[in-house]
């Protein structure tokens, strides 16, 4: 194992208590995008056509990115490009819902479903996606060698090596979330379930779940891991270990191939446990991915409140049905404050891509500015990927998009880390993200 270059940053510190999920009632409608960062499906479904909580909307023709489930029982009002939280606009599903909870389960069949195959099928078909993102769909990266699908190994040769590692992650993404964290304490039962489970689909030689050192965890929490053939691994607090670019190196000693870091090219496989814990209601009880853990969180008033909604709940409507709503909120960020999206409204579609979202007042906004970069080099020593932030951010701003890609552009975690430091308060993060979406729309128009 190594260390990572980062920061410890205040606002990381362990304050969470076992309050576990409120759950919501369901909403008036729902909002269920068909694009992903691994792809699209296709809709399945009509505008006027009547649907349960659990039937496909979407699918994709080669069963290879995870469909989308409706999230709740209704009406199908439209399919239509809809705003998303990093600024796009996407094909989205909407649901008007009747409000029937009721949500149709995955067939199980019994005997066979203990086979890994079975069981990677489950996985498949639940409709699970991921905060984080991974170069592969969920079933394919937990999917051992024997269990690939024989027409990707051509294009990925990583995927016929066997998992050295099975990492589940408890530990949340940046300072200032604690979702994982109280989903380990709320929900241990369905975490600890997902282990045999998730041993038995990778067959990983070494199954790890890794927590802060200083973590709250449930009574005799290690004991019970340990009794499942896994290890409890305690890391230390340094941001962005908890991201896959740090953790994965952190715990293998090998250096990810970017860009598109794929684990498995190194052995491993991780996941965190929200995700772990889905798998486990799919594969046990047959429940699909309609659900999504999110955490509301003011800094200024001290309140977080963890929440589960069903997925493609509107931001609005969210707001709507908490008792303890923000008040005239100055900033609202969708995904947390280093990783997430600023909005400029609140009909945005919560997705299980959502871990967090936070309100700021007005006391605690940075303002960024148009500054020049000052050379202070602040942002290199501090960016885990090794990269120049600051070399990268002018290339962006002034149009050099080829020479910043050159130059390790899709490198960037866009952990924040290089806007947090900067004295310059340089929109750092946003002009690569920037320069991403134009290198992006370049290759695609080609």
């Amino acid at each position: 194992m190594k260390t990572i270059r980062g920061l410890r940053v205040p606002g990381l510190q362990d304050d969470v208590s076992p309050a576990g999920f409120r759950h919501l009632p369901v909403p008036e409608r729902v909002v269920l995008p068909l694009e992903f960062s691994l792809g699209k499906v296709n809709p399945v479904v009509e505008p006027g056509q009547q649907i349960r909580a659990g039937e496909y909307v979407g699918r994709d023709e080669n069963q290879m990115i995870p469909p989308v489930r409706a999230s709740v029982s209704g009406v199908v009002t439209e399919i239509t490009p809809w705003p998303s939280a990093d600024g796009q606009k996407l094909l989205s599903v909407v649901i008007e819902a009747n409000g029937d909870e009721e949500v149709v389960r995955l067939p199980l069949n019994g005997n066979g479903e203990s086979k890994p195959e079975s069981l990677l099928r489950r996985i498949a078909e639940a409709g699970i996606r991921e905060v984080d993102a991974y170069a592969w769909p969920l079933a394919v990266r937990l999917a051992q060698p024997s269990l690939t699908p024989p027409i990707l190994l051509p294009f990925a040769p990583a995927l016929r090596k066997p998992v050295r590692y099975l990492i589940i992650n408890g530990m949340d993404r940046q300072p200032g979330v604690s979702v994982r964290r109280n989903a380990i304490l709320a929900e241990e039962k369905e975490l600890l379930e997902s282990v045999p489970l998730l041993k038995q689909i990778t067959a990983a030689e070494t199954t790890l779940i890794t927590i802060y050192k200083d973590q709250k965890l449930p009574a005799d929490f290690e004991r019970k891991v340990s009794s499942l053939g896994a290890e409890l691994l305690k890391c230390p607090r340094t941001y962005p270990l908890a991201l896959k670019q740090g953790l994965i190196p952190y715990v293998t000693g090998e250096k990810l191939p970017g860009p598109n870091d794929d684990a498995r090219s190194v052995g491993a496989v991780m996941l965190d446990v929200t995700t772990a814990q889905r798998i486990a209601a799919a594969c046990k009880e047959g429940y699909p991915a309609v659900e999504t853990s999110v955490e509301i969180i003011e800094p200024a008033r001290g309140a977080t409140t963890h929440v589960k909604v069903r997925e493609g709940t509107l931001l609005e409507d969210l707001l709507a049905q908490l008792p303890d709503r923000p008040q005239n909120p100055a900033k609202t960020i969708i995904g947390g404050p280093f990783l997430g999206y600023a909005q400029y409204q609140f009909r945005i579609p919560l997705t299980q891509q959502t871990d967090s979202v936070v309100f700021q007042s007005k006391d605690e906004l940075t303002h960024f500015v148009n500054a020049p970069c000052m050379n202070c080099g602040f942002c290199v020593r501090h960016c885990p990927m090794g990269l120049m932030p600051g070399d990268l951010s002018r290339l962006c701003e002034y149009g050099h998009f080829e020479a910043a890609e050159k130059a390790g552009l899709f490198h960037c975690i866009e952990c924040g880390i290089c806007s947090y430091v900067c004295p310059a308060q340089r929109p750092m993060v946003q002009l690569l993200r920037f320069g991403k979406s134009e290198m992006l729309a370049v290759q695609e128009a080609s």
